[in-house]
């Protein structure tokens, strides 16, 4: 493994640090200090076998190198070994093992509870370089057996002054999960930690997905989600012996979000390379709609993070900050913008309003009988739960239209003709909220024919037989209006009160549509489709 010293304020910026099992299985390292183009002679750290070697430096040009320990020669793993370098790699600190545990390794070739695939606890390690509160904080991962002689879980431990001490471990696997294995750990520039692994997370087979971990505060909590896609199940590459199947996965992060990269075979025998991007952003949390005052958070944050809030635009509602929750109080109706600046670099929002609204729900019900459809009715409020509903028919003398219940949120209405209904009620904030022109209509009773329809140019109303009446040859139009989707009114043309008329629709994008037509006895609404 290679490393560079990324801190430009480090008195040893760029240089390049290298580690691996060398001679005797003994862990040795090298550096360069004129970025590669030569490198010093080896260092041995230990004087024992020990893989998986792993290397980081910390905020101040520290180097870090760690490793799995195989203190007494076999299998599996007993612990972790450590040391560091204060001078930017010239010498190191006398090996040690500085925590213990039982690793997975039980063979240097495939594991049956592991699908037949060689697996290991070689840790993974990185450093806190932020300007958080746990700047400096070494974090590793590994897998170990739970409670000695268990399953396969992935732990996470940390140290706050240079390895010298080390906390106890943390489980970062799922619960569900019955075999975990191949870690590997990145902290990003806010000290947002994320951990990619593998997991058995099905209660049988070897049915394999591919998780990442993350914490905001140091690893003190984490949550997990899942990033492969597909499941894919886990055996030996074919082209290679022992078991093989890669022995590490990888992740990086950086600006709130993090890139785990892994190996699957979820299209066979073929193993491809995936990524994902896993964005670990501030989210501002809190009801869309309020009535006089609500309260919002700025969630996964680091610890310890600034938070600045702001609205726009200004007037509509005032802000009680504290830290990373804000009141919001209302001043008067309408819509507005919340943000949250969070550590002077990362600028999240969330759109809220004050202004009272209802969404009415509705769909035809069952068959026609004798020319009635039923419609079924609901209505809900984006301020909560209302009263006194009235449901009302905007023309009732002509649309056909008879509400069973008009006093209910939620009701059935039967159709003969066609038309618009509205609703009105006290919202959770005592305020009147009215929503008008939503059309029902019935197919099966109408009085005119739409013709064509679907239709492109012109369209032709003219008098129709319905469920049984004769045709309405008495009928004049004196109007026709033709509505989109939300009752906006698109088109509005006067006729003096002809049989038939006609009407060019041509300047309509396509989409679906309302006309309605109104005579000296009917107001009817149908289904009008433009296409192109």
């Amino acid at each position: 493994m290679i490393a560079a010293d990324d801190v430009p304020a480090s008195p040893f910026a760029n240089n390049l640090y290298c580690v691996w099992m060398g001679a005797g299985s003994a862990v040795q390292f090298n550096r360069s200090t004129n970025q590669g183009t030569t490198f010093s002679n080896p260092l041995t750290l230990n004087d024992h076998w020990g893989q998986g070697a792993n290397v980081q430096t910390g905020p101040n040009g520290e180097v870090y190198v760690c490793w799995a320990d195989y203190t007494n020669g076999n299998l599996p793993e007993q612990g972790l070994g450590f040391v560091r370098s204060v001078n930017g790699g010239q010498n190191f600190t006398a090996a040690s093992i500085v925590f213990n545990y039982t690793g997975i390794r039980n063979s240097s070739g495939g594991q049956t509870e592991f699908g037949g695939i060689r697996v290991n606890s070689f840790p993974s390690m990185a450093v806190d370089k932020s300007n958080g509160i746990f700047r400096g904080r070494i974090y590793i991962v590994y897998a170990a057996k739970e409670n000695g002689n268990g399953k396969a879980i992935i732990q996470l431990r940390w140290s706050d002054n240079q390895g010298v001490n080390w906390s106890g471990p943390v489980t970062v696997s799922i619960a569900n999960g019955r075999q975990n294995w191949f870690p590997w750990i990145a902290v990003d520039d806010n000290g947002i930690i994320s951990i990619v692994y593998y997991s058995l997370d099905q209660s049988s087979g070897f049915s394999t997905n591919t998780y990442v971990a993350i914490s905001y505060n140091g690893g003190n909590t984490l949550s997990n989600q899942v990033v492969s896609s597909v499941a894919h199940t886990t055996a030996p590459i074919p082209e290679f012996g022992g078991g093989y199947t890669g022995d590490y996965i990888g992740i990086t992060a950086y600006g709130w979000k993090a890139y785990p990269a892994w190996c699957d075979n979820r299209y066979g025998s073929q193993w491809q390379n995936y990524i994902d991007i896993v964005d670990n952003s501030p989210v501002i949390t809190g009801i869309p709609a309020f009535c006089s005052s609500a309260t919002y958070t700025a969630t996964n944050i680091p610890s310890n993070s600034t938070v600045t809030w702001s609205a726009s635009p200004s007037g509509i509602i005032s802000l009680s900050p504290s830290g990373n929750q804000v009141i919001v109080n209302k001043i008067t109706q309408g819509n507005v913008t919340l943000s949250a600046l969070v550590n002077g670099s990362k600028t999240v929002s969330l759109n809220i309003t004050t202004v009272p609204r209802s969404i009415i729900n509705y769909s035809m019900y069952g068959s026609c009988v004798n020319g009635i459809q039923a419609w079924y009715l609901s209505a809900t409020s984006n301020m909560g739960s209302g009263t006194s509903w009235t449901w009302t028919v905007d023309n009732p003398g002509t649309s056909g239209i008879y509400i069973i219940n008009p006093y209910s949120p939620s009701t059935y209405a039967d159709v003969s003709k066609g038309g618009g209904v509205s609703l009105t009620y006290r919202d959770a904030c005592g305020e009147i909220a009215q929503r008008n022109g939503v059309t029902i209509y019935s197919p099966c009773g109408h009085s005119y024919v739409v013709s064509p329809n679907p239709a492109t140019s012109i369209i032709t109303v003219s008098p129709a037989n319905f469920s049984g009446a004769a045709t309405n040859s008495t009928s004049t139009i004196s109007l026709i209006n033709i509505y989109d989707g939300q009752a906006n009114l698109k088109k509005h043309q006067l006729f003096n009160k002809v049989a038939s008329a006609s009407i060019n629709v041509s300047d309509l994008p396509l989409g679906m549509y309302i006309i309605e037509i109104i005579d000296g006895t009917n107001n009817e609404r149908q289904k009008l489709q433009i296409i192109k």
